[in-house]
């Protein structure tokens, strides 16, 4: 709205005049917070790069068993008897 406190021909001889625009002040307060703590983002992108390699919990599973069947294998029945004997 135009009134005659913000509208001035004061001096000006009448050709041009001067317009008085008042903003009122803002502050914005913003508050910055961490979105991943490391340890997380950690864990996430491990989980993405055992996605992308196909190594899954399944996996991981048939190479202990696996692990066990060759230890299981490769031990010596007489050292086994042995020790359960005592």
């Amino acid at each position: 709205m135009v009134s005659g406190k913000n509208f001035d021909t004061g001096n000006t001889g009448g050709d041009s005049a001067t317009v008085y625009v008042y903003v009122a002040p803002r502050v914005r307060l913003s508050k910055e917070t961490r979105l991943y703590i490391f340890v997380t983002m950690m864990a996430e992108v491990g989980g993405y790069v055992g996605l992308l390699l196909g190594v899954s919990l399944f996996q991981l599973a048939r190479w202990a068993t696996d692990a066990i069947d060759r230890h299981i294998k490769n031990t010596d029945p007489d050292k086994v008897n042995k020790m359960y004997s005592k």
